[in-house]
């Protein structure tokens, strides 16, 4: 869910999301499924994700600067 602060606007794009982790979209895919599954995100459209809580993008960034 980091690599998903780290991206320049939300939705984040999988593939941008793959690349701030150093990541295939391959291996990265797993981890977005558990992530939808558990309520955190949601694919926004194909090839897209973002957070299913309005400014938790906000929230992570206070919570992993501190």
């Amino acid at each position: 869910m980091t690599a998903m602060v780290a991206c320049e606007k939300l939705p984040c794009s999988t593939k941008e999301i793959a690349n701030i982790m150093g990541e295939s979209i391959q291996a990265i895919s797993p981890l977005r499924a558990q992530l939808i599954h558990k309520g955190f995100i949601y694919a926004a459209k194909r090839g897209e994700v973002d957070f299913t809580v309005p400014q938790f993008d906000k929230y992570l960034k206070r919570v992993y600067n501190n």
